[in-house]
């Protein structure tokens, strides 16, 4: 006749009220509500932290691009293709996060967004020559438009590949930064490897004309970078050393050097000496 008693709970929920709630000992639980985070997600929490505190604004996409759309960047066979795909804009597996953020650029900067600081952490796919899926996390980001239009101390203008550049030195004080043309969704002629430790972990500078004419994108320049997580080396301990009694000597020094001489060698050669 008790038709709110269903199982074995109900019963001993029933006994407890005949007896009194009261007449128990209140024991806690021993449960470890404690977990710790494995290296990727330290550094992509850490990563994600410090882009949002210097004004870039998260985003989250498929992992999926339309079909056909990267073999005009990359080779075919490292392109995976999903057999059962929703529709044919979601076919492939992406080899990059950063046609998804420039689709997210792109549907903003319609919206009369002047200037946009964007990122994503996530995974890649790319198949190798034997077929097998090789999943890599990477964190990218990109840079386009305006710096600021509440800033009063300077004009308006463009961000533009240093920028891009002082953000990451700002993450990573240790990366170097050298001229290369490897990476397929940026500008052959305005790129650079990322290295650290004398590993590369990952490419920055601006996308590729092909990127630029598939979105139809035209009179403004978007800068972006990409970074491979597992690859990164986050220093937890911060030494510091005592400030110097000593008044500070400062020299103004000016050199005329051949335009084509890289900052970076120039760093070298002092830091030499």
């Amino acid at each position: 006749y008790r038709f709110d008693i269903e199982n074995k709970c109900d019963i001993v929920e029933e006994i407890a009220r005949v007896v009194g709630y009261d007449n128990f000992k209140p024991i806690s639980p021993k449960v470890n509500m404690l977990s710790k985070l494995d290296n990727k997600q330290t550094i992509s929490d850490k990563l994600s932290s410090s882009l949002i505190s210097k004004g870039y604004n998260e985003t989250k996409s498929y992992s999926f691009l339309p079909k056909n759309f990267q073999q005009n960047f990359v080779e075919k066979n490292k392109i995976i293709k999903i057999n059962n795909p929703i529709s044919e804009d979601k076919e492939e597996m992406r080899l990059s996060l950063l046609p998804s953020l420039v689709k997210i650029f792109k549907y903003n900067f319609n919206r009369q967004l002047p200037g946009l600081k964007i990122f994503e952490c996530g995974a890649i796919y790319e198949s190798n020559s034997t077929n097998k899926i090789h999943e890599t996390n990477v964190c990218s980001g990109l840079i386009s438009g305006i710096d600021s239009l509440f800033n009063l101390k300077s004009l308006e203008r463009n961000f533009d590949f240093f920028d891009l550049k002082g953000d990451l030195i700002s993450l990573m004080p240790d990366f170097i930064f050298k001229q290369c043309n490897t990476h397929s969704f940026l500008d052959q002629n305005l790129q650079a490897q990322i290295i650290q430790n004398k590993r590369i972990v990952g490419h920055c500078g601006e996308i590729s004309p092909k990127l630029y004419s598939f979105e139809s994108i035209k009179n403004i320049r978007i800068f972006a970078f990409e970074l491979a997580l597992d690859l990164l080396e986050i220093k937890n301990k911060i030494n510091y050393k005592p400030i110097s009694p000593y008044p500070k000597i400062k020299r103004d020094m000016s050199l005329v050097l051949d335009n084509k001489i890289a900052g970076n060698d120039i760093i070298d050669a002092i830091l030499k000496e």
